[in-house]
């Protein structure tokens, strides 16, 4: 590549040196530099890649955790440390952001209607956990989630599903059905799974 970067024809070195290679030595800089911003942009991802994985590990995790719990504690006592102990993580996150805790009424509406639904998810993972397992539990969940997020984004906001977001929510309907090992779809509706 630095070849075809300096490469110059014997005619345009004769009439003016200088000028050509000037500007052949700008080119392989920019290209040096190009490179670097490369390898940077490599690094970057790597690591994001790495917080993801460990994000989901952790996450499957606690799909695992929350099955023996749901043996050892009931209901009540789970969510209030849940609950308590995201609420303390977030104090870190919003000192960093130097964000205030300050709710506007135009959005206290949407909070409210946020944590209903958020109780009502964990109240419903509890059981469904507790009386199915930990796998299934994740795997239904992250396939219902977000085909109920825009079954309630198109009711609240009468938004529309465009052709990309459809066949993501198709395919991803279709990778909890082959996880999930169901030959009915029936199956899917029964027991623990929701």
């Amino acid at each position: 590549q630095k070849k075809n970067i300096v490469s110059v024809t014997y005619e345009k070195l004769i009439n003016n040196p200088v000028d050509e290679m000037s500007q052949a030595l700008q080119k392989l800089t920019h290209q040096e530099t190009d490179i670097k911003k490369l390898q940077k942009k490599i690094m970057h991802n790597s690591r994001l890649i790495t917080l993801l994985i460990i994000s989901m590990l952790l996450w499957g995790g606690g799909w695992s955790a929350l099955k023996i719990l749901t043996n050892q504690a009931e209901i009540e006592i789970i969510l209030f440390w849940r609950f308590f102990i995201m609420s303390i993580a977030f104090i870190p996150i919003l000192i960093y952001l130097n964000k205030p805790i300050a709710i506007s009424k135009s959005s206290l509406k949407y909070v409210l209607s946020s944590s209903v639904l958020n109780v009502a998810f964990m109240v419903s993972s509890y059981y469904g956990i507790k009386y199915g397992t930990a796998g299934a539990g994740g795997v239904a969940i992250t396939t219902l989630s977000p085909i109920m997020t825009f079954l309630l984004v198109y009711l609240v906001f009468r938004k529309n599903l465009n052709m990309n977001q459809a066949i993501g929510l198709i395919i991803g309907f279709i990778g909890g059905f082959i996880l999930l090992e169901l030959n009915d779809f029936s199956l899917f509706l029964n027991g623990s799974n929701i």
